[in-house]
């Protein structure tokens, strides 16, 4: 229990206002307000308040021991029932409290688990000699034999008593043997009988322990666990199943059935009390990370506030202010696209940024000051168009690389997807390898443009720290930094680690140089020892010289290869391609088999191909050749089957012994029909496809359609109304009227003599729907322009 908090008592004990309670009692409050005491002598919990032992010799008369709280076992369940659940194990001892000093009654645990061969049962033994049963699946517990393992363990209870008699015997026989080698001594027939006499008294202390007076006083601190598995000990009957005795062994003492109040406080984990007091600490436990979480925004924004207030500040007014501000967004490479948290980083630290004192201002300056950039540059943008002054395309590309491009690790991929739409992107170069070529150019130029801008930073930040008098060997960067802030050499180097490590290494050379000022002082008369010291620094120095020398060596040698490898890569891939070309004709052909014979072509062992390029390299060479002789068959099937029906038998005679189907499949004609097959299904959806269209461009049957559906819209509205109109006999028939006499017939009439209809003549039914099923869904013409359709 060390490092939590004492288990609470279950609810429901009187509380009583008494006098302070006695040491080491000490009080706590459950999870819901109710004040408890804990003994850490004893890990005993009670809800009655401990009272001061009474001297010796004076009894406590009357005292009387509350019952357990509701919902702890009072009584003995039936034995056909299932045992119940223990409640949680909370410790009650009244005779703990007093001064009495009896010895604790040891607390019941397992001692040995048998398991019952074949059945998920196992038998447990307990340290007091108390047996029961356990389901490992069930979790079921049980003071007597189940029904369904009785054999089990009755043959298990036979053979223990047969095991332990061999036993005895045994051990008898050894005995009588030793006896008869050598006489006992008196000494450890005295030791015999002492400990004879030792476990009888402590027999006698735990019989007198569980006598009927102390269970009416409700001194019973009982531990019970469960089973390895986590079954609890079941509530014992008042006729327990016992295992029948052996000859040596002691007989069990008769228990009277009593009401037995668990102890432990090891296995409270799934108990209600339990959840309460860890949803509580879990509660706190959030409550105070929630208020460090605030605790630290807090600080951050009154670091913030404070650096602010640091930063130097210009005394001018308002109008100044807002000038001086415009000034610096015009000084610094701001996009009048993005948003201003995007580019507060670049002008953050400038004094003339906090010469506006309000934000809101600031920002409000800051859109302004885009909104003008933004006119201007559409202003310049059609000068330019108007005056007909033409840019150069690659000075237009490189100037949107500079614009968009800021970082070595920028992919073309990603620049080409945000900027394709772009009139400078598609004005240069003829093809994307152009815009690519140039795209890793400028990376190059890029790189060695923030090499040099790193290498500079560094250079001023050693000066900057030269020229600092102050600096002593042992001074911490924590507190030099502050003094140097506001300096451009400062804020150059962007990592904070980096400024630190140039700091610590400044601080050494500092140390080396006082380490050896001394020395050359107290040694004056000897010249010879400070001449080595310079040439032992002049040669470090040296030394590190070289070293950068040969690092940025390598760099530029390494930078050089990879650009020379990517050169020779294309050419290595056409050339070996080209190999492919003169090489393999054949389509079934594998890479293993052809690799010997291919290297030794000169131009199989380039450099610049890995074997993986390689074998890429020759699969699509493969993958080209098999759809170019599939292609190739195709068209001997389409020159010798006229009709979608043709079958495939009339069509292998002609093209059997034909160069194309033999390089192809051979003789395999099993795999020419499956691919004839597959043709003939894409030849007739293309021409199903193809049939559409021709309804699609026949004008006469899209016009007489709609002039149909026309009609048949102004019958059903003519429905309910009164009157019919008569046609007189000299009035020329409309175009409605020719409509109605227009039928299907006509309709196939007028398509019979196209050859995409005349392909669909083995299915003329299904041809016939097709055209109505078109028909149908043709809409009639608008009567007005403002009629939708």
């Amino acid at each position: 229990m060390s490092g939590a908090p004492p288990p609470p008592p279950p609810p429901g004990f009187p509380q009583a206002f008494l006098p302070p309670v006695p040491p080491p009692w000490t009080e706590h409050r459950a999870p819901n307000g109710t004040p408890y005491w804990f003994n850490p002598l004893t890990n005993v919990s009670t809800y009655t308040r401990p009272v001061p032992a009474p001297p010796p010799g004076f009894p406590v008369a009357g005292a009387s021991i509350p019952p357990p709280p509701p919902g702890f076992p009072v009584a003995v369940p039936p034995a056909s029932a299932p045992p119940a659940q223990f409640a949680p194990p909370i410790h009650f001892s009244a005779a703990a409290d007093g001064a009495t000093g009896k010895k604790k009654e040891k607390k019941e645990k397992p001692k040995e688990k048998k398991p019952i061969e074949g059945t998920p049962w196992i038998r447990v033994t307990t340290n007091k000699g108390n047996v029961f049963y356990n389901n490992k699946e069930t979790k079921e517990s049980l003071w007597t034999v189940p029904e369904e393992i009785k054999e089990q363990v009755e043959a298990l209870e036979k053979e223990e008593r047969e095991a332990k008699e061999r036993e005895e015997r045994e051990e008898r026989e050894k005995e009588e043997a030793e006896a008869k080698a050598k006489s006992a001594s008196p000494a450890s027939g005295k030791k015999r009988k002492a400990a004879n006499e030792d476990e009888a008294a402590e027999d006698g202390a735990e019989e007198q322990e569980g006598s009927p007076v102390e269970e009416e006083k409700g001194d019973l601190d009982i531990e019970i666990e469960g089973a390895a598995e986590g079954s609890g000990l079941p509530s014992k009957p008042e006729e327990a199943t016992l295992p029948a005795p052996t000859a040596d062994a002691q007989p069990p003492k008769k228990k009277k059935a009593k009401t037995k109040v668990v102890t432990s406080l090891e296995e409270l984990d799934d108990e209600d009390w339990q959840r309460q007091m860890a949803a509580e600490m879990a509660k706190e436990a959030e409550d105070q990370e929630k208020q460090e979480q605030e605790a630290a925004v807090a600080a951050e924004a009154e670091k913030q506030k404070v650096e602010e207030q640091r930063a130097p500040k210009l005394e001018v007014d308002q109008v100044e202010a807002a000038a001086l501000y415009k000034v610096l967004l015009s000084e610094k490479d701001i996009n009048p696209m993005a948003p201003f948290e995007t580019e507060l980083p670049k002008f953050v630290n400038d004094p003339r940024y906090h010469a506006v004192k309000s934000q809101r201002d600031r920002r409000d300056l800051f859109d302004e000051f885009c909104k003008e950039k933004i006119r201007e540059q559409r202003a310049a943008k059609k000068r330019a168009a108007e005056s007909g002054q033409k840019v150069d395309p690659l000075t237009a590309y490189r100037q949107l690389l500079a614009t968009v491009v800021t970082s070595t690790r920028t992919h073309f991929s990603d620049f080409k997807r945000s900027h394709q739409k772009d009139q400078r992107y598609r004005d240069f170069g003829k093809t994307e390898g152009d815009r690519e070529k140039e795209f890793k150019r400028y990376l190059r130029e890029l790189g060695e443009r923030k090499r040099e801008a790193a290498e500079k930073a560094e250079r001023e930040f050693r000066e900057m720290l030269s020229e600092d008098r102050e600096i002593r060997p042992g001074d911490k960067w924590a507190d030099v930094k502050k003094r140097h802030a506001n300096d451009s050499r400062y804020t150059a180097v962007n990592s904070s680690s980096l400024r630190e490590q140039l700091f610590n290494k400044h601080v050494s050379a500092l140390a080396s140089g006082s380490s050896s000022a001394p020395s050359a002082s107290t040694s004056s008369g000897k010249p010879a020892l400070s001449k080595e010291d310079k040439a032992a620094r002049a040669a470090a120095s040296l030394r590190e010289r070289e070293e950068r020398v040969r690092q940025e060596k390598m760099r530029a040698e390494r930078n050089t290869n990879l650009a020379r490898g990517n050169l020779g890569k294309e050419e290595a891939e056409r050339e070996f391609g080209q190999l492919l070309v003169d090489a393999v004709r054949d389509h079934k052909t594998r890479f293993d088999d052809l690799a010997s014979s291919l290297s030794l072509d000169p131009r199989f062992d380039a450099p610049a191909l890995t074997p993986l390029d390689k074998r890429r390299l020759f699969d699509a060479h493969q993958a080209k050749l098999y759809r170019s002789r599939v292609a190739d068959v195709e068209s001997l099937f389409a020159a010798h089957s006229p009709k979608l029906t043709t079958p495939f038998h009339d069509v292998l005679p002609s093209i059997s012994s034909d160069p194309h189907v033999t390089r192809l499949v051979g003789d395999d004609f099993d795999q020419l029909e499956k691919l004839y097959d597959s043709w003939v299904a894409t030849r007739t959806q293309r021409a199903r496809e193809d049939f559409t269209q021709m309804l699609k461009e026949n004008s006469i049957l899209e016009h007489w359609g709609r002039l149909k559906k026309m009609e048949k819209r102004e019958d059903v509205k003519m429905i309910g109304e009164e009157g019919v109109r008569e046609d007189s006999e000299d009035e020329e028939p409309d175009v409605k009227a020719m409509a109605e006499q227009v039928d299907l017939r006509a309709i196939h009439a007028v398509l019979k003599n196209d050859k995409r209809y005349l392909e669909f003549n083995h299915v003329p039914e299904e041809r016939a729907r097709w055209v109505e099923e078109y028909v149908e869904n043709l809409a009639a013409p608008k009567t007005t322009v403002h009629q939708r359709d």
